[in-house]
């Protein structure tokens, strides 16, 4: 089940009558596509304030109308109740038969204001706004005399140790929170996020991806929806980029809504849980077509070789892992060295020193030191032989460790990107156990080996998967090698393999 983040404003009409008619329109034009499936709230502001209906009565049209059409979206109304007591209770009693999801509330009105909305809307989630969006964080300083997140924070803060000082003198008082969420710019999410509970979700209007800007815009504090979801924002906030479009860019609706869902596949990539398929997301991996006639092609060389009688050859296959593709992106890094974390930590195995093997490993295992806090030192490639296509031969070379050092008794773990004949890993080796320290474990992203260890040093990766691998005279590829249909070097010929994929 996909994650519902996406708030959508219906703000701005004349007449509840409009209201309804623009909603029933937009459904029918997002009905099948997949944006759709992200939406989790629509959120009413000035929507509830038309001369020819009230408030409720609205709420109640949109709900029949999400339930016509078995869409499972909520109402948000986002009133910013800030006043005295008896009037919230008189404004919001209206509301309590509805099934209202989130009510935001000015962090200005009274704990007891709260505790009294928590009893008469116990279902509904009250967010907190403290710091509107539309304040520029100079002018939030001057104002304020702090930054937004502070004041937001402060407000929090407070206001939660009163609410639970006073809440037990209520009867029939069970929730134990003063809000569920706060509304935040996109600028404060990260502070917010390492201050807060990780219970307080965030909700983030200012969402405006790159071809959405324009000149006079009217909030002062916003960011893309992909760089808010990779902060961890609970909910973002979307209208005109996800109902208008921009047309000072002539960017239509419906291309704001495809780089809108092009931009969150990018961030939720993270969730699948699957290794593979977050390669496959930054275009990373490579597999022929195979029909009942074998293996189409073209094939692939690995760096991995084998003994024939014209010398050391490379053996070859069908498809291919480019860590290079995703590596470059801080998030990925993270992601993987996150899962090698966890599983050392299961096996219970520590080293002092982190051991980029070059190259594919060197900037995984920087990101893999910081995550165990141990040294980061990496080997370097030294070439040992041009490359020979027309003899099945790629460039040789051997690492080497000239920019860093190792000391006797250090506990080393080698990380590579991805691991199938070891053959780096033993040249690796002869150089640590030369130097007089121990090799702990073997990890990288991927292992195509199969193997859970070699000879007898574990290996720890985030995806195991065995990949067939062949000699080049082997019959199962000898018509592919003789049409010199094979890349040499997949990373350097990478738009040739993705179009193969594609056609």
């Amino acid at each position: 089940m996909k994650r519902k983040f996406i708030v959508l404003p219906l703000d701005g009409f004349a007449s509840a009558e409009a209201l309804m008619d623009y909603l029933r329109s937009l459904l029918d034009e997002l009905a099948g596509d997949e944006l759709l499936d992200y939406l989790a709230y629509i959120k009413l502001n000035d929507g509830v304030h038309n001369l020819d209906a009230g408030g409720p009565s609205i709420v109640e049209q949109i709900i029949a109308e999400l339930k016509k059409r078995d869409l499972p979206v909520e109402i948000f109304l986002d009133l910013k109740i800030g006043d005295v007591s008896a009037t919230v209770t008189n404004v919001l009693k209206k509301y309590q038969n509805l099934p209202i999801g989130i009510l935001t509330v000015s962090s200005l009105c009274s704990v007891e204001t709260l505790i009294k909305l928590r009893l008469l809307m116990p279902d509904t989630k009250l967010a907190m706004l403290s710091a509107l969006t539309d304040i520029s964080r100079e002018e939030f300083q001057i104002r304020f005399g702090m930054t937004p997140g502070m004041q937001i924070l402060k407000d929090w803060q407070n206001i939660s140790a009163l609410y639970h000082s006073q809440a037990g003198k209520y009867e029939n008082w069970q929730h134990p929170l003063a809000f569920d969420l706060v509304v935040c710019s996109p600028e404060e999410l990260e502070f917010l996020n390492k201050t807060m509970p990780a219970w307080v979700g965030t909700i983030v209007p200012g969402i405006r991806d790159e071809w959405m800007r324009k000149a006079n815009e009217h909030q002062k504090r916003f960011t893309g929806v992909r760089q808010a979801l990779n902060e961890e924002a609970t909910f973002v906030v979307m209208g005109a980029q996800f109902v208008k479009g921009n047309p000072d860019l002539n960017i239509s609706p419906q291309e704001s809504r495809r780089l809108t869902l092009q931009e969150v596949k990018l961030s939720l990539r993270f969730e699948s849980g699957d290794p593979l398929e977050l390669l496959k997301s930054y275009e990373g991996y490579y597999c022929s077509k195979i029909d009942v006639d074998g293996i189409v092609g073209p094939l692939v060389a690995y760096a991995g070789t084998y003994p024939s009688e014209d010398g050391p050859k490379n053996f070859v296959g069908y498809e291919y892992f480019n860590f290079a593709k995703a590596e470059p992106d801080p998030a990925a890094r993270s992601y993987f060295a996150n899962l090698i974390a966890e599983e050392l930590s299961v096996q219970n195995l520590t080293g002092n020193v982190v051991l980029g093997a070059p190259m594919g490993g060197i900037l995984l295992a920087g990101t893999l030191g910081e995550e165990l806090g141990v040294s980061t030192i990496f080997a370097e490639k030294r070439v040992t032989a041009l490359a020979d296509p027309d003899n099945g031969k790629k460039e040789q070379s051997v690492p080497i460790i000239e920019r860093h050092s190792l000391k006797a008794g250090d506990r080393v773990i080698i990380v590579e990107d991805v691991v199938n004949n070891f053959s780096t890993t033993q040249k690796l080796h002869d150089i640590i156990t030369a130097r007089e320290a121990k090799l702990v474990a073997i990890v990288c992203a991927f292992n195509r080996s199969g193997k859970n260890d070699w000879n007898g040093v574990p290996v720890v990766a985030a995806l195991f998967i065995k990949a067939k691998q062949f000699h080049q005279n082997d019959p199962a590829v000898a018509t592919l090698m003789a049409g010199g249909e094979i890349v040499w070097h997949p990373k350097d010929e990478w738009p040739v393999l993705k179009k193969a994929m594609e056609d």
